[in-house]
């Protein structure tokens, strides 16, 4: 994983993940009815909980469950 940015619906404002910057990130979950990009540099399968959702190379825009 790259990167990940959500938009968090409840207040109207972006949120961000990056391993490699964990000070400078404020995303923690993954929340139901919000959108998320996630950029991947790798064909994979995002695992959280119970939901698993194909992601390809590059930037995957998500619905959360």
């Amino acid at each position: 994983m790259v990167r990940v940015w959500g938009f968090d619906n409840a207040t109207k404002t972006w949120k961000m993940y990056d391993p490699a910057d964990a000070a400078g990130s404020d995303l923690t979950t993954l929340n139901a009815g919000d959108g998320y990009w996630i950029n991947v540099n790798a064909d994979c399968t995002l695992i959280y909980g119970t939901f698993n959702k194909a992601l390809s190379t590059g930037w995957n825009l998500i619905g959360w469950k």
